[in-house]
């Protein structure tokens, strides 16, 4: 840092690449869906393009987070730590071990940013990613390609996406819209029944 201030590198300027090392900083957020694989990603990303890894830290940060992980799952299965200790948790019971029986009662899906979800009984996951298929593949843009969001934008909460995947299209529907939109997917989703997540039962 103290190499670029003396370089003329201030905030908000043009200035990218500084003696070959890229400036600035790069957020990245991880969600309820994110995987180990993509924290290793992110690791090798990172450590090809700005150099600043440690070796060894890919094995001590994977160490950790599944040592924490394990840590969770060995909680959850002896019944400790949980809401559901005095058996006032919802959406589970107790199996004969006297751990927690996690029930699937919601399956939902939200395939453009910011828009409607879509709330399925059943539905194929994506086999690259291990997610739904298309949850969160989709935003709307300006005429400058920016992605649109809620806060700025609150009327893409009314809009609606409708998938379907053997026809291969989602068609979007609004209050304050005087037609629908039908879009093609590029590409269709026929069988494949053991790629379906389903809802217990069904």
């Amino acid at each position: 840092v103290r190499k670029q201030l003396e370089e003329g590198h201030v905030c908000g300027d043009s200035v990218d690449v500084v003696d070959g090392q890229p400036t600035g900083a790069v957020r990245f957020s991880f969600g309820a869906c994110s995987t180990m694989d993509d924290a290793r990603v992110l690791v090798r990303f990172v450590d090809s393009f700005f150099g600043f890894i440690t070796p060894g830290i890919d094995a001590e940060l994977m160490r950790q987070i599944s040592d924490s992980r394990a840590s969770q799952t060995l909680a959850a299965a002896s019944g400790v730590g949980g809401k559901n200790d005095a058996g006032g948790g919802s959406g589970g019971g107790s199996d004969s071990s006297g751990g927690t029986e996690l029930v699937l009662q919601e399956l939902w899906l939200y395939p453009i940013k910011s828009c409607r979800g879509l709330r399925v009984k059943r539905w194929p996951m994506d086999p690259r990613t291990s997610r739904l298929l298309l949850d969160r593949s989709y935003a709307v843009v300006d005429a400058d390609r920016t992605a649109l969001r809620l806060k700025s934008t609150p009327g893409l909460a009314s809009v609606q996406p409708v998938l379907d995947l053997e026809a291969g299209t989602m068609t979007l529907e609004a209050a304050h819209m005087t037609r629908s939109l039908t879009l093609s997917l590029g590409f269709r989703v026929v069988g494949a029944d053991e790629l379906y997540i389903s809802l217990g039962g069904d």
